[in-house]
């Protein structure tokens, strides 16, 4: 749509959206629209500030294709709320081989008028430049998600806003808990079908 930039997702995913079993967080949702400020940086990526456990601020990437809450390393050596109580051989970091990554379990995450309880919080190697960790769509599941470049913030609505019918709607596709979307290239006299990851984090470069 010319003059705007607006990304609306449906985000009703709550079962597929885990990871290991993990549940995802639940907020409090009161009102009908909840606005988030978010900074977009010069490395295209979506930061946003939260809180850890009541105490800690960081800047944390809302990432597309990730369905887990993740610190840096870095970052949480200057963090005084996280408790590690687990570790796992098995997580892959953008960027990354596999490696090894310790949870923290049950934390507080708040993010302007909205928070969780019991949210897991991984510790992972990369993230967004001028981020201190990622969080993924599952946080808001069950939710339309609307991502607004313009203005710099994200919406979240309880329904279908009305502005949607302003745009065109594509189907999503969900495998293995990331979303993809077909598209059709033309290169030459061929078309070609291709499936699109929606990714709006770290590149891992």
């Amino acid at each position: 749509r010319s003059g705007s930039f607006i990304i609306v997702l449906l985000v009703l995913l709550q079962a597929s959206f885990s990871l290991a079993g993990q549940k995802p967080a639940t907020g409090s949702y009161r009102k009908k629209v909840y606005t988030i400020p978010f900074l977009l940086t010069e490395y295209n990526n979506i930061s946003i500030q939260a809180i850890l456990n009541g105490s800690d601020t960081v800047h944390l990437m809302f990432h597309t294709a990730a369905n887990a809450v993740a610190i840096t390393a870095e970052t949480i050596k200057r963090l005084n709320s996280i408790r590690f109580n687990d570790s796992t051989t098995t997580v892959k970091s953008w960027g990354s081989s596999s490696n090894s990554s310790r949870l923290s379990a049950i934390n507080r995450l708040q993010i302007g008028e909205l928070s969780w309880d019991s949210v897991e919080v991984w510790e992972d190697i990369n993230s967004g430049q001028h981020t201190d960790g990622k969080f993924g769509i599952n946080l808001f599941a069950g939710k339309i998600v609307e991502i607004d470049f313009d203005q710099q913030v994200i919406r979240l609505h309880t329904s279908l806003p009305k502005k949607a019918r302003k745009y065109q709607q594509l189907r999503v596709e969900n495998n293995d808990d990331l979303l993809f979307i077909n598209g059709v290239c033309n290169t030459g006299d061929s078309l070609l079908t291709h499936s699109f990851l929606v990714h709006s984090g770290y590149s891992g470069a």
